[in-house]
This record gives structure tokens, sequence and C-alpha cells, in this order.
């Protein structure tokens, strides 16, 4: 009887876990049964799903219908959907959502100009008003990218939350590795969280970028009736949003604005180890409080804003730079916190602060969008380790391991204390290349997580893709070496003869030993192992073949 038992939970247990595929080149049954016969339209997947599915969607662009009003709409209660497939794993840790993007697109017509961020931009008048709805709970997404929505209604509601909006009664909602930009609001937030119930909803590895609205750009969240809303952003990063006025005098400020709308609700907003920085603040409404990069209105107690180990930097109001921490529009501020944080202002409106500092954090490249921390930069161990997320999964917004110093650092990045990089096919830890034992498994994401870096590649075989047209792509100063075992500390401890590493083109590992032109197995073969796009590129110890 417990024999039988235990069969039948572990097959509830494989059909709550079931696998639904969605790709749009598909062309097999469309069933969404594997990647052969997947769906090609994520909503009919969506429609499919059951309570504890999981939606594995390959690498693409999706958009929600051909109507502004489509969107695209998650009713499934404990559903996980994952992006970054290339359309051939059988795992989840196969997946790479940095190289192949998985993108639920506003942009019905394929014609955004997204180098214009401005209410009036002819070409998105024809996007969608909302990407995406959460009308369940414990909805969880990993590897999107949210794009291109325009709210632009003739309802409030339909003027905000052009990426994301969350149904009223949801309590729990989270988001990894993804990214929100290209979005137009008239009114407010890309995401816009509200709850009329307790509710906990997280935002981590998340990027926003390039957004625009009247106020509150990225994130705008309501907590109404008597609920507690709470919200957290970790190791998240808002760079290069804007606020602007729609019509004089209507435009405020922030890239999140948490605000009650009685005397009861609450909210709690955590920022932990985020980067705010390069947005700007042009809207002319209520300009004497001093456009604040995170805005708090308190009607509920004791609402609560946190901001730990965090950077606020170089965002500006017009004639200077604009405040960290602040009010806007109506309404007194919360009980405000901040620990071991960057600020030009020294966030200079937050009573109860500790180890804050306006010395620039050190970054490597921000005018060309490089918010990593540069070698000797002030962020660099200045965070406290006792404020890290109890919900992250310790890898930064680059999947880099937090912590590589005596302190966590500052910021949405970890500077790594990194000679090279690693990677092993055979290596079972974090993948995040900072040992033999956390090596990656693909040279791909080895290259495009680590530019500038040395790579070590231990023994074995290694495939540029699973297409005949994927190569590894090398730029300007990038160094692979081979003949590691897996052990060494040192390059001069490799023998490249004891430990061959070879780079094959035999994809579909059929070849046979018969190299010629007779075999026609070697037909779909790569046409490029290799592509060097650069100068001073170093190639050493590896073996390129087929």
């Amino acid at each position: 009887m417990k024999t039988r038992l235990l069969l039948f939970l572990l097959l509830v247990s494989s059909l709550t876990q079931a696998q639904i595929f969605v790709n749009l080149n598909a062309s097999g049954s469309n069933d969404g049964s594997s990647w052969a016969n997947a769906y090609t339209d994520l909503n009919s997947a969506l429609s499919a799903a059951t309570t504890g599915n999981q939606i594995w969607i390959a690498q693409g662009v999706y958009k929600p219908g051909t109507s502004r009003s489509a969107t695209f709409n998650f009713t499934t209660s404990g559903l996980k959907v994952y992006g970054g497939f290339n359309g051939t794993e059988t795992l989840l840790d196969q997946r790479n959502h940095i190289i192949h993007k998985t993108i639920l697109s506003g942009d019905l017509s394929d014609n955004d100009d997204n180098t214009n961020l401005d209410f009036n931009n002819p070409t998105k008048a024809e996007n969608s008003l909302r990407v995406a709805l959460i009308d369940a709970d414990n909805v969880e997404l990993y590897g999107l990218v949210i794009d291109g929505g325009y709210a632009n209604g003739n309802t409030t509601d339909s003027k905000e939350g052009s990426a994301l909006a969350f149904g009223s009664a949801i309590t729990s909602f989270k988001m990894y590795d993804g990214e929100i930009s290209n979005h137009i609001n008239e009114r407010a937030g890309a995401i816009r969280v509200t709850g009329t119930v307790t509710s906990n909803t997280l935002f981590e590895r998340v990027d926003f970028h390039h957004n625009l609205a009247k106020f509150a750009t990225c994130a705008y969240v309501i907590a109404t009736n008597n609920g507690i809303n709470q919200v957290s952003f970790t190791n998240s990063k808002f760079t290069d949003n804007e606020t602007k006025d729609f019509v004089t005098g209507d435009g405020g400020a922030s890239v999140i604005w948490a605000r009650g709308t009685a005397s009861i609700p609450q909210y709690r907003v955590y920022i932990t180890n985020c980067t705010i920085a390069n947005n700007h603040y042009q809207g002319t409404n209520n300009p004497s409080n001093g456009y604040p990069s995170f805005a708090a209105n308190s009607a509920g107690s004791p609402s609560i804003i946190r901001v730990y180990n965090s950077i606020f930097n170089s965002n500006t109001r017009p004639g200077g730079n604009a405040n960290s921490v602040g009010t806007f529009g109506t309404g007194s501020l919360p009980d405000r916190q901040v620990r071991n944080s960057f600020a030009a202002d020294n966030f200079g409106n937050v009573p109860d602060k500790a180890n804050t500092t306006n010395i620039a954090p050190g970054f490597t490249d921000a005018a060309n969008g490089d918010y990593t921390l540069a070698t000797g930069g002030s962020a660099i161990n200045y965070g406290d380790n006792q404020y890290v997320a109890t919900e992250s999964s310790n890898l930064d917004l680059g999947l880099k391991s937090r912590i590589s110093g005596s302190s966590i650092d500052i910021g949405a990045y970890e500077f790594q204390v990194l000679d090279q990089t690693f990677v092993s096919n055979t290596a079972t830890g974090l993948g995040d290349g900072t040992s033999w034992a956390n090596a990656y498994t693909d040279i791909n994401t080895a290259i495009a997580q680590n530019p500038g870096i040395e790579i070590w590649v231990k023994e074995g075989t290694y495939y540029p893709g699973t297409s005949n047209n994927n190569s590894i792509t090398l730029s300007t100063g990038m160094s692979i070496y081979g003949g590691f075992d897996g052990t060494e500390t040192l390059r001069s401890e490799r023998n490249i003869t004891a430990n061959p590493t070879i780079f094959s083109g035999d994809i579909n590992q059929d070849d046979g030993g018969n190299v010629s032109l007779n075999n026609f197995s070697m037909y779909n073969n790569s046409k490029n192992i290799f592509r060097v796009t650069g100068s001073d590129v170093i190639i050493d110890g590896v073996t390129i073949e087929r």
C-alpha cells in the first residue's frame, strides 16, 4: 500500500508540474505537448494551463493579439512561465535568457521607433494598451522581456500599467531575470501594483529601462481598502526612464511611487541592492518636492519604505539633481529607513539612515550604459550583509555570485574579484563561472557575461549551438584557453595534450569517423565554429574540428 501511495503521489507531482511548450516557429500539431508540437501563440498556452503547470517559451517576439485591448491574461494560479529557450531543451537549467530573448511585445505593427521617447510618438499609436495582466495568485515569471506597451486609453485604468497590472485580490507574484522596457503611460506605472488584500510582490533581477510616464515611470504601488501591499525590488536596475508633462503642469517625478488611498491601508516597499541612475524628471507639477526618484505618500499607518545597499546616481530634474527619496503630490512621508546606500543628496529627507554616502560609486562606464562597478569603486564592499534580501537567490543582475569580497557591494552588480572565468560541461554548481565547481557549462554564456576576462575551458567537447548558423563570436580583447582538467589555479598548470579541449561543429553528434564530402551527416554541421569580430583575440590550447 505504501508503495502504491508513493507512486500515486509521484504521478500527481509530475502531472502538476507538466510542461506546456510555446514556439512561434513550431510546425507540428500546435497542442503544446512538445517543442515540435508547441503552441505558436502564448495565449493558447495560457488558456490551456492548469494549476501547477509550467509554460516553456522559446526565443522570439510574442504579441497578445491584433487589437490594442488584447493582453496576455494570466488567470491560472500557481503557474510558472519560463523564457530563454532555443526550442530544444529538456531541462530548465539548459535555457539562457540572455542569449535567447523571449519578448512579450505590445508593438503590434513591428514599427516602433524607440529612440523617440515621447507621448506623441506616432509609431506607438497602435501599440497594446497593456501587454500583460496578472489575475491569479502565485504566478511566477522567469526570463521574460515585456516591451512596448502604450497606455493612453480613455479611463484611468487604461492609462496605467502598460507592461503589467494586477488584479485587486492577488496575494503573491514573483518576476525574475526580466526586462521592462520601452513603455509609455499617459498616467503612471509600466507596472501597476494594486492591493485590496495583504499581498507580497517580488521583482528580482529586473531591468527597468527607457520608459515614460507623467509620474512613477516604472512602478506605481497603490494600497487600498484594508490591504497591506508589500512590494520588493531586489538586484534590479532602473535607468534612462523619464517623466514629462502630458499637458502643461500635470507631470511629476519618480521611477517608483508608493501611495495609500485611505487612512487604513498600508504599503511596504523594499529596495535592496538596486541601481537607480540616469533617470530624468521633466514634469512641472509641484516642483518644490525636489523630484524624488522614490516617492511615497502615507495614508495608512504604519506604511514603510526601506532602502538597503542601493545606489541613486545622476537622476536629474530641471536645474539640477533630483532628490533620492521624498513626497509627490499631497500627503506625508511614511516611516522610512536607509542603510548602506549612495545618493547625491545623501538621503536628506530620511531621518533614520546609517552608513550612507554621497561619494560617487564608481561605475565602469555609465555614459554608455555600463553600471557594473569599476576596480576601486567606492561601492565595492560598502554594503551590509544582513540586508541581503531573504528571498534573493544570491545572484546579482548579471547572474554573478553576491559577496565576492569581504562584504556585499551596493547596487545591482557585484564586483567580481576574478582574473578569469571558468567553463566546464560537467559542472553542477551555480553556473556563474566563478570557480571550476560553479563553472558555466556553455561557452556562449561565458562569453556574453564576461567580456574582457580570460576564459578557461575544461577538457571535453563543446559546440557553438544547436543550429548550423550558430557561432562562437569573439570580439576585441577576448581570450580562450583550453587544456585544463578542472582543478588548476594557474594557467601554467594545464596540459593541453592530456586534457584535450575540443570545439566541434558536429552539433548533431552524428558524423562518425568518416570526414569527407560524401558524409551527408556533415551537411548540418556548423558553418563557422568561431567568428572573430575584433582584434587582440587569443584562442590557445584547443582543437577546432568538423
